[in-house]
């Protein structure tokens, strides 16, 4: 590596890479809903609208871009889910911090299917450092019909530590592809 080429920072590459990706996977029609723990409180930073282009197996470099989340919800249009439904101040997500930084940011399209949503006490569903965050969609909304329900593991009888179920199971997938 040359002396004058710049080692970009990880999380700002991160968010340049998911914000080029987020725009190709947009003009082909997706919708996006998009989970994430940021470390980046968005009340607090500038927006920036700027659009990229995905370039498959290269990394953007784009020296003007802040690289954070605001920038990639005002560039691809993304909404707060939370801001959506709720007024601030909203909980801390961090245990060891005062701010919001675990986000659901949702493509406008999607946001009149979601009729409810929340950020749970600090180890409701299990133990972490972030408290979890939900939204709840209407599937007759967002797909126009009823969703099978949802099969709870024990009746599922998977055997995952049967190496021949596996294997077939492996197979069956590489003959569908």
């Amino acid at each position: 590596m040359s002396q004058n080429t710049k080692v970009p920072h990880p999380h700002c590459q991160l968010l340049l890479d998911l914000q080029s990706w987020i725009t190709l996977l947009q003009k082909k029609g997706a919708y996006i809903i998009l989970l994430l723990d940021n470390n980046e409180d968005v009340i607090t930073h500038e927006a920036q609208l700027i659009p990229l282009d995905f370039q498959p197996e290269k990394h953007l470099k784009f020296p003007k871009h802040n690289a954070g989340l605001v920038s990639i919800m005002r560039s691809c249009n993304l909404t707060d889910s939370m801001a959506s439904f709720h007024e601030p101040p909203y909980p801390a997500t961090y245990i060891r911090g005062k701010k919001r930084l675990d986000y659901i940011l949702l493509s406008a399209e999607i946001l009149p299917s979601v009729h409810r949503s929340g950020i749970l006490p600090f180890d409701y569903l299990c133990s972490g450092d972030h408290r979890a965050c939900f939204i709840d969609l209407n599937p007759k909304l967002l797909f126009g019909s009823k969703t099978s329900p949802i099969v709870p593991p024990e009746q599922r009888c998977l055997k995952l530590k049967d190496p021949h179920l596996l294997l077939t199971a492996i197979n069956r997938l590489s003959i569908l592809n």
